[in-house]
Formats: C-alpha cells, structure tokens, sequence
C-alpha cells in the first residue's frame, strides 16, 4: 500500500475542516488532494475522534515500554555474566581446595 507524505495532524485537520461546514470542494482544494482521498481519509479516519491525538500518546508509550525492555536486557544480560563469573570463581576454588 502507498504511504501518504500527509501527516495525520494534517490529515485530522481536513477531516475537522469538513465536520465544521466547509464545503469538500474547498477543503480538498486547499489540502491538495483529490476528492477520492479525502472520502477514503473520511472512510479510514472520519469515525476516530481523537485519531492523532491517540496515536501521538500511543507512540510515545511505545517508546517509552521499548526502553524499559531494552534496559531490563541489559540487567539481565549483566546478572548473567556476574553469575557465570562467580561459577568459574568458585569451581576453581574448589578445584584448589581439592587439590591440596
């Protein structure tokens, strides 16, 4: 499928013209288009009130949760190596005490 080069703000922003009054024939105009993509941006996004807004919060929670993941990685991958570590100093341990 072809990506839009229109942001969703300025997406909501034609929907939002159009729910206020304006006639289709001026906001398509001025946002550029073609009747057939504001009535498929209609279709796709006239039902979604708070469309931008939410995913604006949605991909900022998304970036927020993919730090969280890639810093407990990082633990557990720096628990992991202090773990095998302390195994390899405490079987040579054993091994000198063995071999006393």
């Amino acid at each position: 499928m072809k990506r839009t080069p229109f942001s969703s703000d300025q997406i909501a922003a034609a929907l939002k013209q159009e729910e206020l009054g304006m006639p289709v024939a001026d906001v398509i105009r001025q946002a550029g288009i073609t009747e057939r993509t504001f009535l498929n941006w209609k279709k796709q996004y006239g039902g979604l009130p708070g469309y931008p807004h939410d995913l604006k919060c949605l991909q900022e929670e998304n970036a927020k949760l993919k730090q969280i993941v890639a810093e407990l990685t990082l633990e557990i991958l720096a628990c992991r190596m202090r773990w095998t570590t302390r195994e390899v100093n405490m079987n040579t341990t054993v091994l000198r005490i063995e071999g006393n």
